[in-house]
């Protein structure tokens, strides 16, 4: 059930059934139902509320220009990935008839005789029509980038200034020529073309198809406020890299257009090269094959996935993608053995927090780690680990809370000579909290990639997975790529 609140007229008077469809069919996509029959569609309601002026208020405006929007779902019906579609599809398409109304206004006036209070009606009327939407856009611009919200919301400004003085550049050159009536026009036109492009991009984000569009709203000069174009929403990318991994379970063929044909660098020695090494390699996999992805981060153009498998035996491995252009061109990845039993403080592989917190922290963590690695691990200097480090979560097959690697006597660690250096650190991904760090050295004497991946809190290390792989021969690798 939807319910929505506003002012009678911020919406034309007609638009209710309209409305009201768009949403409750927006709802049942969100809910993950592509196909809705009668119970469906019978029992997923809409509620238009027109409420007078003196009814919306805000803690600072009386007589506010607000939407509120109320949706009613049963529990576990609406995973978090279904609720960002919601408010994603919800915003756009109350957005589309702001932009009607704002049309309206301005047909409105190419026929009713000009006065001073025609004017000045019109005037009140189209900042309250535009800047109802001007938080839920900024909120949304820095849900989409927040490692880059400031440089998002200044692009996004730019925009709106660049518009404000073509327009009024336009409007000036018209003006003087053709009379007021041009400049309607002008600004009709230019409401049209900006609804065109949201059309277009809505249809481009269609779940996990292709790119976001250009879809800057081309309200020049009338106070219209430009929607920060990407190629790619960092959520899209998640979302098709736990696709792409799922595909290994269900065979599903669809993820696989999400990598570039021409262009797919496989770095996993036991994969041949290519788009066609990928099938083949889908081709060979167990019928049980079982991946469950427990944690997903993105970093700029990279995807890092944490997840538990059944292939021929059960596993658990760290997976990195690299996008480009919208697409997938490369792959990393890092498999064990799934440990028998929790390790000494009860810890598994993969358990532990699941989601990135501190967003705004990413580059100060990461510079962390990197820190941590040069110093430490790299640098053997095990005395400032505390610098570093705060009361550590272990989830190691043999560690234990608190204990780093060079201080657990278990398993191979007890072994008689038993050596662990690392010579080289080759990425530093992270989001938030999180951070891997992919490395190379020596485990027991054996060259072993190593992925380590860490929590951070408060500026110290509070918790640390990780994926150690031996490495093989490079002329038994099935591609030439190199494992790093």
């Amino acid at each position: 059930m939807i319910d929505v609140y506003a002012v009678a007229d911020l919406f034309p008077e007609d638009a209710d059934r309209q409305l009201a469809e768009e949403l409750t069919h927006a709802l049942l996509r969100a809910e993950g139902v592509s196909s809705p029959g009668p119970t469906h569609l019978n029992n997923t309601g809409a509620f238009i509320h027109r409420m007078p002026p003196s009814a919306v208020n805000t803690a600072a405006t009386g007589a506010a220009r607000t939407v509120r929007v109320q949706v009613l779902t049963p529990p576990g019906v609406l995973q978090r990935a279904g609720q960002k579609q919601l408010v994603s599809e919800i915003t756009q398409i109350l957005l589309g008839r702001s932009a009607i109304a704002l049309i309206a206004i301005f047909m409105s006036l190419l026929v009713l005789p000009i006065s001073l209070t025609v004017l000045m009606a019109a005037l009140v009327a189209w900042p309250f029509v535009l800047d109802i939407f001007w938080p839920s856009q900024q909120r949304r611009i820095v849900e989409l980038e927040p490692a880059f919200r400031g440089l998002a919301l200044a692009i996004t400004a730019s925009f709106l200034f660049t518009g404000i003085a073509a327009g009024s550049a336009l409007g000036g050159a018209l003006y003087p020529r053709f009379g007021f009536s041009s400049v309607l026009l002008m600004s009709i036109v230019l409401l049209g073309i900006g609804m065109g492009t949201l059309l277009f991009s809505v249809r481009a984000m269609q779940p996990r198809k292709t790119a976001l569009a250009l879809a800057a709203m081309a309200l020049i000069g009338f106070g219209g406020k430009s929607v920060m174009a990407r190629s790619l929403r960092q959520s899209d990318k998640k979302e098709m890299v736990r696709e792409l991994l799922k595909g290994l379970e269900t065979r599903d063929q669809k993820p696989l257009g999400y990598i570039n044909p021409a262009k797919y660098v496989q770095h996993d020695p036991n994969v041949e090269d290519g788009l066609e090494g990928l099938k083949k390699f889908l081709a060979s996999l167990p019928a049980d094959t079982k991946v469950n992805t427990v944690r997903i981060f993105a970093d700029g153009d990279y995807v890092v996935a944490h997840s538990e498998y059944e292939l021929s035996g059960p596993k658990v491995g760290f997976d990195i993608f690299r996008f480009e252009n919208g697409k997938i061109v490369e792959h990393w990845s890092n498999l064990e053995a799934k440990c028998p039993q929790p390790n000494g403080s009860g810890r598994t592989q993969t358990d532990g927090p699941v989601e990135a917190v501190d967003l705004h922290k990413t580059e100060a963590n990461k510079a962390l780690l990197k820190e941590y690695f040069e110093v430490v691990v790299i640098g053997e200097k095990r005395d400032q680990a505390t610098k570093y480090r705060g009361a550590l979560h272990q989830h190691n097959c043999y560690g234990d809370d608190d204990r780093s690697g060079f201080q657990t006597k278990k398993g191979p660690f007890g072994n008689p000579g038993f050596v662990y250096k690392v010579h080289k650190v080759h990425k530093i991904l992270g989001e938030g909290s999180f951070v891997l760090v992919v490395n190379e050295g020596l485990f027991d004497n054996k060259p072993t990639s190593f992925y380590d991946f860490y929590r951070v809190a408060d500026g110290k290390i509070v918790e640390h997975w990780d994926v150690l792989e031996a490495a093989i021969p490079r002329e038994q690798s099935k591609n030439a790529n190199g494992k790093f």
